[in-house]
């Protein structure tokens, strides 16, 4: 988007724009960058906010029920497509 908006504003600074035409999508692209960012920001302080609260639910849960998640979640990521542990493991093999 910035290259976009540099190209932009190069090609305005060269020649008129009668209509205001860059200048439209200038501001467009500019308001297009803005709002981009305040969503990732939202995102982020959401994200933050689900791993507190994970964090504060897990305190709460018994060892057991922890332990078995823990196993769980290693065997979610053992079994992904993409595990580079079974990777390597089918690499030794």
């Amino acid at each position: 988007m910035e290259k976009e908006l540099i190209k932009n504003t190069t090609k305005l600074e060269k020649e008129e724009d009668p209509k205001g035409i860059i200048q439209g999508q200038r501001v467009g692209i500019t308001n297009y960058m803005d709002e981009i960012d305040e969503l990732q920001n939202y995102i982020n302080d959401l994200n933050n906010e689900r791993n507190i609260c994970f964090k504060e639910f897990n305190l709460d849960l018994p060892r057991i029920v922890q332990e078995a998640r823990i196993k769980r979640n290693q065997m979610a990521d053992f079994n992904s497509p993409n595990s580079k542990m079974k990777k390597a493991q089918t690499a030794k093999a």
